[in-house]
């Protein structure tokens, strides 16, 4: 049975491929920043499009070592871009790390909820209610309050105690 990729066919690289290689080796070694409008290109749809396009083009039709160095460098070339113009709901953020990077944190949805409501005023009525009767500011009785008021029993009509 003979393999369709051999050591030789690794060792028969193009100077091209080799220059490929070592830029995109240099890429992914140093940290470069992806410049704003390449970013923002990039991150599109269309240039998702284009990007992916071109690294499997390289994956399928050069050498093996240079396509699956060219599918991690447009990977790398993705998430530079994405967090080089600090877009959070593209979907380039969703590919790359998930549904997690959309949601917001406690912090920032807490701060926002206190901007939307407005500071609590009183009403009229609870004025009103708060001045007429004073709930709980009467003083504190021990035992029987003496009253002048006496219950009088109305005609029960004939009705039996239970």
């Amino acid at each position: 049975m003979k393999f369709p990729m051999t050591m030789m066919t690794l060792k028969k690289v193009q100077w091209m491929d080799m220059i490929l290689i070592t830029l995109f080796i240099v890429f992914l070694a140093a940290p470069f920043k992806i410049p704003t409008i390449l970013a923002q290109w990039i991150d599109s749809p269309l240039g998702i499009v284009i990007v992916s396009c071109v690294a499997f083009y390289m994956f399928f039709c050069t050498n093996p070592v240079l396509g699956v160095i060219s599918l991690i460098a447009a990977y790398e070339l993705f998430r530079r871009s994405a967090t080089s113009i600090g877009s959070v709901g593209n979907s380039v953020n969703q590919l790359l790390y998930g549904p997690a990077a959309t949601i917001p944190t406690e912090a920032s949805r807490t701060r926002e909820i206190v901007e939307m409501n407005p500071t609590r005023q009183h009403t009229l009525e609870e004025e009103m209610i708060n001045k007429l009767a004073p709930i709980g500011q009467s003083p504190v009785t021990i035992g029987n309050i003496e009253t002048q008021f006496k219950p009088v029993i109305d005609n029960d009509h004939g009705a039996s105690f239970i």
